[in-house]
Formats: structure tokens, sequence, C-alpha cells
């Protein structure tokens, strides 16, 4: 009967470690998970604001007679933000 319950007891140890291991891997993704949907909250904010600096720059009189230009020209618009190529432009 001894034999069993030592059976048992390293068994119970055994699991407890792991047990233990898992908890800190949990914790570890948890961390990395919240870094994660932080990191994503700031992205989701800064094309916002882009796209709201985009916008109010086109619809602003020189944005809007930027846009009207290449138009007239037939020419693409490149946005100001856009960094140019060599032998473009």
């Amino acid at each position: 009967m001894r034999h069993l319950l030592d059976k048992i007891e390293t068994r119970q140890r055994v699991v407890s470690e792991a047990a233990a291991q898992l908890r800190q891997q949990i914790a570890l993704l948890s961390e990395q998970l919240d870094a994660a949907e932080d990191t994503l909250d700031h992205l989701e904010i800064t094309q916002a604001n882009v796209l709201e600096d985009l916008i109010a720059g086109l619809l602003s009189k020189d944005g809007f007679e930027s846009v009207r230009a290449s138009i007239d020209e037939r020419q693409p618009v490149r946005p100001t933000w856009l960094p140019v190529k060599a032998g473009h432009g």
C-alpha cells in the first residue's frame, strides 16, 4: 500500500510542477497579448489621424487646387507625404 501512496505523491509533484509552469506561460502570454492589443489600439488611432490629415489636406484650398491641377494636366496625384523615388517625380 505504501508503494501506491508513494507513486501517487510522485505523480502529484510532477503534475503540480507542470501546472506551475503552465501558469507562468499563461502569465507571459497574457502580457504579450496585452502588449499586442495596445499596439493595435495605437495603430488604429494613428491610422485614423493619418486619414483625417489626408482628408483635411484634400479638402483644403491648396489640396483641392493641387488635385484639380493634376486632373487638368492629366497627371497622377502624388500626396506630398509620399516619398519620391529616384528618377520619378
